[in-house]
């Protein structure tokens, strides 16, 4: 027999912390397969993230969360512009229709437990039709995908922010979406 034969599998021995074996043991139960293939089932995702770019685990759950849904789709940024040149609709119109369904998501996200609207953002920021290019507490500067979207994007952050127990100010100019928030006070 080759040494190539004999090395098809090689044993490893690892040290894990106490969370990581009640983790291997949970998705061993949860897929009822072996520790050895839950590790190399790891291995696999592990490498993709690596190859894209090292995404992080906080926003790769957000981007899984959200294409999980059916209601939910990643788009490329000029094919909306193309739909928003294409839509007949009146301005006016298209701007109310995009406040509510900005409103709609508000609930979602409240039911995901997107409380503050720092979180709201930077959970939005992942789809990527904008960056927060700087933040504080209590105001934000986005920069959208694209600039002919500003004000669409306005409508729908009023309406999606609005909803939260704070004063918002959105305001579209120089090719940045500025976001204000003050307390209500009671």
């Amino acid at each position: 027999m080759s040494s190539e034969k004999r090395k098809l599998h090689e044993r490893m021995s690892v040290s894990l912390d106490l969370e990581s074996v009640e983790l291997v043991e949970k998705l061993q139960t949860e897929y009822q397969t072996s520790k050895s293939e839950i590790v190399r089932k790891a291995l696999q995702y592990l490498e993709v993230i690596s190859e894209e770019g090292r995404v992080p685990p906080e926003e790769l759950r957000t981007i899984i969360k959200l294409i999980a849904r059916p209601d939910m789709i990643t788009i490329d940024v000029s094919l909306i512009e193309a739909f928003l040149e294409g839509i007949d609709q009146e301005a006016d119109k298209l701007k109310k229709e995009v406040h509510n369904v900005g409103k709609e998501i508000y609930n979602e996200y409240c039911d995901m437990g997107i409380s503050t609207p720092g979180n709201c953002l930077k959970t939005i920021e992942k789809t990527n039709l904008f960056k927060v290019a700087s933040d504080s507490k209590d105001s934000f500067t986005l920069v959208s995908a694209n600039q002919k979207m500003d004000k669409i994007l306005k409508a729908f952050l009023e309406g999606l922010l609005e909803e939260y127990s704070e004063d918002i100010a959105v305001k579209a100019e120089h090719g940045k979406i500025r976001i204000t928030t003050k307390k209500k006070t009671a």
